[in-house]
């Protein structure tokens, strides 16, 4: 059996130990920015697909011109996938197709 006397240090360490780790936050996540550039010669339109249950940014995608760029701020924690199209119509309510959508790819 430990005698009391070294059982002290042994405590205090413990106490001063789960105090520092109370006072450091376990998570520090911050946002990020994703730039996206168009380099090609023609319009393309980045696809923007977000994981379940977080947001959908830039309503799912937008049209990029040429030698343009987009800045695109991404929550913490959020989590997706991004891709590229190219040949899109899309009517005003935002329907359509691209000739890089699955099912539309032609040789």
């Amino acid at each position: 059996m430990a005698s009391s006397s070294m059982l002290t240090p042994l405590f205090t360490t413990l106490l001063f130990t789960t105090f520092l780790i109370s006072q450091t936050p376990l998570l520090n996540v911050s946002a990020a920015k994703v730039i996206f550039y168009n380099k090609c010669t023609h319009p393309v339109w980045p696809a923007i697909q977000p994981g379940a249950g977080k947001p959908i940014l830039a309503k799912g995608g937008f049209t990029l011109q040429p030698n343009k760029a987009y800045s695109l701020q991404v929550p913490p924690l959020w989590s997706g996938r991004f891709w590229g199209r190219h040949g899109c119509n899309f009517d005003a309510s935002g329907h359509g197709h691209c000739a890089t959508d699955f099912g539309w790819c032609f040789d």
